[in-house]
């Protein structure tokens, strides 16, 4: 194969890893924003529940409602943790690949390999933060349920 063709051949390989990296981050902060979205509806509708109960008819029946969805919303957040997970390791999978090949497409030039280490921080891991944060809340909404349930008994 002469060198130029072998060339064009690495820089086509590089170019569909690329596509492949730029499809999974697209992916992931499409399903970040939907769970942004849905925890933060799921999250009003209970806050509403809750005060509907303890500012007007502290009926048990409806505060129990607010139980399932407090349970909803912790399984959707610990759904979105293994989303995030595998997600991390397909862009880790594609970043590996692309470093690999990067010298042999570009030469010297350094297009991925330079930067990665002088980078403060992922982004990848705000977002992980939030899911801690969701994580917590419906948690403690759900303590704070049976608490509120246990006093209206």
């Amino acid at each position: 194969m002469p060198n130029n063709t072998k060339n064009d051949f690495k820089l086509k390989q590089y170019d569909i890893l690329m596509q492949q990296n730029r499809f999974e981050h697209t992916s992931f902060w499409t399903r970040f924003g939907f769970m942004m979205v849905s925890q933060i509806g799921l999250l009003g509708f209970f806050l509403n529940m809750i005060l509907v109960v303890v500012h007007k008819d502290y009926n048990l029946r409806y505060l129990l409602l607010t139980l399932p969805l407090s349970v909803v919303g912790l399984i959707s957040v610990l759904f979105f943790f293994k989303l995030h997970s595998i997600t991390k390791w397909w862009v880790d999978r594609w970043l590996k690949l692309i470093v690999g090949l990067e010298s042999e497409a570009f030469g010297e030039l350094n297009v991925v390999r330079g930067g990665r280490q002088e980078a403060p921080g992922s982004v990848r891991n705000v977002a992980k933060w939030f899911l801690i944060l969701f994580t917590v809340i419906w948690s403690v909404s759900i303590v704070i349920v049976l608490i509120l349930a246990s006093c209206l008994k």
